[in-house]
């Protein structure tokens, strides 16, 4: 069995939210951690913010759009050449956002849930020979809509 210290996560949606306190609890635990994020600005800061505190052999920041299948490939490539490993151990599928006046319902499937099969599937083929798990997070506000304030069920 492999000790924390030996542990590699990929974690999408990572420079802020969510996805940066999974990474934060994973780095205290000992794991090595690549946050990913389609902003690549925030990731940038979040991994310095990181790297000031569990240094830079524990922490990297790859750009990723889940929307794009070589985006995905290129994550875990870039993640196993800077971790010098053939293995990844963790896939949290987490980047995601709500539907609102600014995003279609295209753009929001397509990350959503695309971007999670996407992700899913690429771990799948990724760790097939050694194992590995994949964590897919969702929002309770997936069952609202964003533009009603009261919380009142989309579909009704």
């Amino acid at each position: 069995m492999l000790k924390c210290e030996e542990k590699i996560a990929i974690i999408t949606g990572s420079a802020g939210g969510l996805g940066k306190e999974f990474a934060n609890r994973l780095l205290q635990k000992g794991w090595s951690v690549c946050l990913s994020d389609i902003n690549q600005a925030l990731g940038e800061k979040s991994k310095q913010e990181f790297l000031d505190e569990f240094g830079i052999e524990k922490i990297l920041f790859v750009p990723c759009d889940v929307r794009k299948h070589k985006e995905v490939q290129n994550l875990f490539l870039e993640t196993r050449k800077y971790f010098k490993t053939d293995n990844i151990d963790l896939l949290v599928n987490n980047a995601g956002v709500a539907d609102s006046d600014k995003l279609d319902w295209k753009t929001v499937t397509e990350i959503n849930f695309m971007g999670v099969m996407i992700g899913t599937t690429i771990a799948m083929e990724e760790m097939s020979t050694k194992g590995g798990t994949v964590i897919n997070v969702a929002s309770i506000l997936g069952l609202f809509c964003a533009g009603r304030p009261n919380g009142r069920y989309y579909i009704e």
